[in-house]
């Protein structure tokens, strides 16, 4: 079973236009947009348009994933990982307030 991935940027409002319908629409037309615009030429997808802001979305969780990856490709820092994990199932943890405290050590 494929696991579930969470569709949080992504409009599954798609909109089918051809290419000659496009080149009617103006700025106004892609301000009103809800949703997102596949371009196709004879019923083929050429193209996808979305606003600007969900582009941005979109690379911002791309470059989450990539960073994501990079981390769990290196030894090191997946052993932390796995080690601080494992120290919080046995109960190795603070609370908010005791790493909040200031030391009593003098510097």
């Amino acid at each position: 079973m494929q696991p579930s991935i969470p569709n949080t940027y992504i409009n599954p409002k798609n909109h089918h236009v051809g290419v000659s319908k496009l080149r009617l629409m103006n700025a106004s037309n892609l301000r009103e947009l809800n949703g997102t615009i596949v371009i196709q030429e004879n019923d083929k997808p050429l193209a996808v348009l979305v606003k600007y802001e969900e582009f941005l979305k979109l690379q911002q969780q791309a470059m989450a994933v990539l960073e994501t990856h990079a981390v769990l490709n290196d030894d090191a820092e997946a052993s932390a990982i796995w080690s601080g994990l494992e120290e919080a199932k046995a109960g190795k943890t603070k609370t908010l307030d005791e790493i909040r405290k200031p030391s009593k050590h003098p510097k």
